[in-house]
C-alpha cells in the first residue's frame, strides 16, 4: 500500500461541544496517535477510528470540546521493528508492505520533527572540531544562549540581563601600524562610529580621525610604524528580535536591581502613546485621560497643543484621582475647548505629585465666570507646581484646598479672571518666585474681586519673592476662609505694582490683610515688600493681632500708604512711605492707625513727600518702646532735587526677558550716599522694572532696567528724570 503526504498532524478549532475530529494521515495502530486538547496531552477519553486507512479517519472524544479550543491530532508512531523474517520462511507481500510503510512513516515523522529544531543551513558544512551541541541543562539554566564569536558554537553567558548582552556584543581587534597603511579590516561591521572606541599606543582617538565603511576602518593619517592599534566595536543588534518584557535592564550604581526594559519604559508614558494628537484642533480629552489612568510614575506631554473639553456633568476636563505622578511637558499647551467655570485638570487625593513644563490655556477673558482654578488640587499633600503657565483663565488660575506641603514656584499667571493663585484651608503652602500679570476683573454684586495671590484660612503659608503687576482687585490678600483664620503667614520680598479697584476702592490695595472679628492672633509677618501705585492704600492690615510689619516700601498711594486698623500689639518698624495721598484727599497720611489700633510699637519709619505718621479716624495709641505714647514716630523732613537726562536703553537693541541693562549718570547734585532716589521714564516700560541708587562717589547715580515682562522689549531714546531726596536732620 502506498503512503502519501508529509502530513503528520492536524489542528482543528472546535465548534460548540464538538466530539468528532478528522485526521488526514495513516496510522498503523491506535497507539500511533497523540491527542492534545488546547495544548494538553490526553491520556484517555478518546477513540481512534479508521486505523490503517490510507486517507486517515476520525478521532472521537468522550466529552465535547468547548467552542474555540484547539484539538491537535499528531502522528506519534514508536520506531521499533516487530517482524523478523526467517530464512526459507514465507515472504508475504502484506508483511513486507507493512514493514516498509512503517519505515517510511517513521522517516516522515522524523523529518517533520527535525524541521522544528535548530540546525545548520545546508550551505554551511560542519566545522571540524566544533561541537554544535547545546550546553548541559545545569549549565544553561537561567542563562542566555549565544554563539562563540570565533567558532560559532553554542555557548551560554555567565551573567544575566544587560551584562549578558554586553559580553556578547563587544569585540576587540589589534593591529600594528607600519607608517603607511591607513585601512584595516575588522572581524565584524561596527554598529556605528558611536559604538567604536579606537586607541593607538593606549591613547584614545577622536572620531573625526577615522571613518567606517562596513567592516573596514580607515584612518585619515596612517598610524606610526610599530604602533599598537586597538579597535573595540559592537555589532548591530537586531531591532525587535526580543520582546522588551524579556530583555533585562540594570541601572548604574551599587545595589541597583535588575528589571526588564518593558518595566523601565512603562515608568513614564506619553499622552501620544494613547492616541493624543496635539495639533490644536483634535479633542484629546479621552486619550489624555487614558494615559492618566495607567497610573505610571510619569506622564509626558510632547511639544504641541492638546485640546481638552469638560467631561459630561463634571466641572473638569481631566481627573487625576488618588495617584502619584509626575506630569511634565516639552513646552506643551493644554487648551480649554469651551468656556465656563471649569478646570482643565483636577487633582484629588493625589499625593507626592509634580507638574512642570506645561501651559494651561483657558478659553475666556478677564472678568468672566469666576470658577475655581483652571488647575485645581483637592486634598493633595507634598506636591509641587513649577515652571508652568496659566493663561486666560475664566476663573482662578491655580486653586488648592485642604492641601499640605504644597509648593507653587516660578510659574507665570496672566489674565486670570479671579485670583491667579488661590490656596485655602491648607497647611505649609509655599508660593515663591512667580510672575503674576493682569489679574482680576471678575465681579460680584458689581464689585471687582480677586487678587494676584489670595491666601484664605491657611496655616504656615509663605508668600515670597513674587512679582505682581497690573490688574484689578488686590495684589496679595490674606484673609479667613469661613470661620478659619489665616495663621502664621509670612509675606516677604514681593513686588506689587499697578493693582487698582475702581468699582470698590475700599478693598483695593497692594497687600491687604484681614481676618474675622474673633480669634485674631495669627502671627503674621509682612517684611521687605515693595508696593507702588495700588489704589487707595498700598498696605492695609486689619484684625491681625501681633503682626510684624517691617522694612516695607510703599510708593504713590491714592490716599494713605500704610493703614493699620483694628489691631492690637502689632510692630510697625523701618517702613518707608513715598508720595502719599496722590489724589490730594484731605487728612490722609503716610501711616494711618485707625479703628482702635492699640499697643502698636513703632520705630524707624520714614515718610517722604508725605504727611506724618498719624491717625485719621478714631482713637489709638502708639508706643515707641520707651514707654511714651506717640502719634508721630521719627518724623523727618525731606528736600528733593530733580534732574533730566537722556537715556537710550541698550542703545536701541532688544532686552531679553530676564535680562537687565545698566548705566551710570554723573554730575547729579543735591544728594549724598544713602539718600533715596526715584527715576521716571518718558514712556511706558511695558512691565519692566527700573531702579536707581547712588554709587561710590556722590554725584553719580546708577540706573538699572530689568525686563520681567515675559518677552523681549525695545525702547527708544528719551528724556528721563531722576529725583533725589535729602533728609533734613
Amino acid at each position: 500500500m502506498t503512503v502519501s503526504a508529509l502530513v503528520t498532524r492536524n489542528d482543528i478549532t472546535a465548534t460548540a461541544s464538538q466530539t468528532s475530529f478528522t485526521y488526514t494521515f495513516r496510522v498503523l495502530e491506535a497507539t500511533d496517535m497523540d491527542v492534545y486538547q488546547n495544548g494538553a496531552l490526553l491520556a484517555s477519553g478518546y477513540t481512534v477510528n479508521d486505523v490503517g486507512v490510507t486517507t486517515g479517519g476520525t478521532v472521537t472524544l468522550d466529552v465535547g470540546v468547548p467552542v474555540g479550543q484547539i484539538v491537535s491530532l499528531v502522528l506519534a508512531m514508536p520506531l521499533d521493528r516487530t517482524t523478523n523474517y526467517q530464512n526459507s520462511g514465507d515472504f508475504l507481500a502484506g508483511d513486507v508492505n507493512g514493514d516498509f510503510d512503517k519505515i517510511y512513516i517513521g522517516a516522515i515523522q522524523n523529518e517533520n520533527e527535525g524541521g522544528r529544531s535548530l540546525r545548520l543551513q545546508d550551505v554551511e558544512p560542519p566545522t571540524a572540531g566544533v561541537d554544535m551541541t547545546i550546553p548541559l541543562k545545569a549549565d544553561r539554566l537561567g542563562k542566555f544562549l549565544a554563539f562563540d564569536d570565533v567558532t560559532g558554537a553554542p555557548v551560554v553567558n555567565s551573567g544575566t540581563g544587560a551584562s549578558a548582552y554586553d559580553s556578547a556584543a563587544w569585540s576587540a581587534y589589534d593591529f600594528t601600524g607600519n607608517g603607511s597603511t591607513t585601512a584595516f579590516v575588522l572581524g565584524i561591521a561596527p554598529h556605528s562610529e558611536n559604538n567604536t572606541q579606537v586607541y593607538i599606543d593606549g591613547v584614545y582617538q577622536q572620531k573625526d580621525g577615522y571613518s567606517l565603511s562596513g567592516s573596514t576602518i580607515t584612518f585619515s593619517v596612517a598610524p606610526p610604524n610599530l604602533s599598537t592599534i586597538e579597535v573595540m566595536v559592537t555589532s548591530a543588534l537586531p531591532v525587535g528580535s526580543t520582546s522588551s518584557d524579556l530583555v533585562s535592564y540594570l541601572p548604574a550604581g551599587t545595589g541597583a536591581v535588575i528589571t526588564t526594559v518593558q518595566t523601565k519604559l512603562r515608568e513614564t508614558v506619553s499622552v501620544k502613546d494613547f492616541g493624543a494628537v496635539g495639533n490644536g484642533v483634535t479633542d484629546d480629552t479621552a486619550a489624555i485621560q487614558a494615559a492618566i489612568d495607567v497610573n505610571a510614575g510619569g506622564l509626558f506631554f510632547p511639544k504641541g497643543t492638546y485640546v481638552v473639553s469638560p467631561v459630561s456633568a463634571q466641572n473638569y476636563c481631566l481627573l487625576v484621582d488618588s495617584k502619584t505622578v509626575r506630569i511634565y511637558g516639552d513646552s506643551a499647551v493644554i487648551s480649554m475647548a469651551s468656556t465656563g467655570n471649569k478646570q482643565a485638570m483636577r487633582l484629588v487625593d493625589s499625593d507626592n505629585c509634580s507638574i512642570s513644563g506645561l501651559k494651561f490655556l483657558g478659553s475666556g477673558t478677564n472678568g468672566a465666570d469666576g470658577g475655581q482654578g483652571i488647575l485645581q488640587l483637592l486634598s493633595c499633600d507634598n506636591s509641587t507646581i513649577t515652571n508652568t503657565q496659566f493663561i486666560n483663565a475664566n476663573c482662578d488660575g491655580l486653586a488648592a484646598s485642604t492641601c499640605s506641603n504644597l509648593i507653587i514656584s516660578h510659574c507665570i499667571f496672566d489674565n486670570c479672571s479671579k485670583s491667579s493663585i488661590y490656596p485655602n484651608a491648607s497647611t505649609g503652602v509655599v508660593v515663591s518666585g512667580n510672575i503674576v500679570k493682569n489679574i482680576g476683573g471678575h465681579t460680584v454684586s458689581s464689585n471687582i474681586v480677586g487678587a494676584g495671590i489670595q491666601s484664605s484660612g491657611n496655616t504656615d503659608c509663605t508668600i515670597s519673592d513674587n512679582t505682581i503687576i497690573d490688574g484689578l482687585g488686590m495684589g496679595i490678600l490674606c484673609n479667613e476662609s469661613g470661620s478659619t483664620i489665616s495663621k502664621r503667614t509670612s509675606i516677604s520680598g514681593n513686588t506689587v505694582k499697578g493693582i487698582t479697584n475702581p468699582s470698590n476702592i475700599n478693598v483695593s490695595g497692594g497687600i491687604r490683610l484681614s481676618n474675622g472679628a474673633t480669634d485674631k492672633a495669627c502671627g503674621t509677618l509682612v517684611e521687605g515688600n515693595f508696593v507702588q501705585a495700588c489704589g487707595i492704600n498700598n498696605y492695609y492690615i486689619e484684625n491681625h493681632n501681633g503682626a510684624k510689619i517691617s522694612d516695607n516700601t510703599g510708593v504713590e498711594s491714592d490716599r494713605s500708604n500704610f493703614v493699620i486698623s483694628t489691631i492690637v500689639d502689632a510692630t510697625v518698624q523701618n517702613n518707608t512711605a513715598i508720595n502719599t495721598n496722590t489724589s490730594n484727599t484731605a487728612t490722609r497720611y503716610a501711616f494711618s492707625l485707625i479703628n482702635g489700633a492699640t499697643g502698636v510699637i513703632g520705630g524707624g519709619n520714614r515718610s517722604l513727600n508725605s504727611s506724618s505718621f498719624a491717625t485719621s479716624y478714631g482713637s489709638h495709641t502708639i508706643n515707641d518702646g520707651s514707654g511714651n505714647n506717640n502719634k508721630v514716630v521719627r518724623v523727618k523732613d525731606y528736600e528733593f532735587s530733580e534732574h533730566a537726562f537722556t537715556f537710550h536703553p541698550n542703545s536701541g537693541s532688544s532686552i531679553a526677558n530676564g535680562a537687565s541693562v545698566s548705566a551710570n549718570f554723573t554730575g547729579i547734585t543735591g544728594f549724598a550716599l544713602g539718600d533715596y532716589i526715584l527715576v521716571s521714564a518718558p514712556y511706558s516700560l511695558n512691565d519692566c522694572i527700573v531702579s536707581a541708587y547712588p554709587v561710590s562717589s556722590a554725584g553719580t547715580v546708577r540706573l538699572t532696567l530689568f525686563n520681567s515682562s515675559g518677552s523681549a522689549r525695545t525702547f527708544a531714546s528719551g528724556s528721563w528724570k531722576i529725583r533725589t531726596f535729602t533728609e533734613n536732620t
